[in-house]
């Protein structure tokens, strides 16, 4: 599944419609293709995927942003 396929995937399933978190999406794909030496996401890596960027996008919201 190319890069960009999984985070449409990612958003439309955590109810993103605007692009303020495709950095983050971006950033979790990429650290997981590289930590398993992929070059492309399988489709069994977005709930992974997903339960990481909701995880990041809730404790920014709880904290303000701010790490």
């Amino acid at each position: 599944m190319p890069i960009e396929e999984m985070l449409a995937l990612v958003k439309k399933r955590l109810e993103i419609e605007d692009d303020s978190k495709d950095l983050i999406i971006t950033d979790v794909i990429s650290e997981c293709l590289s930590f398993c030496n992929l070059k492309e996401p399988p489709a069994e890596l977005e709930p992974f995927i997903r339960r990481k960027v909701k995880t990041i996008i809730d404790y920014e919201a709880e904290t303000g942003g701010s790490s």
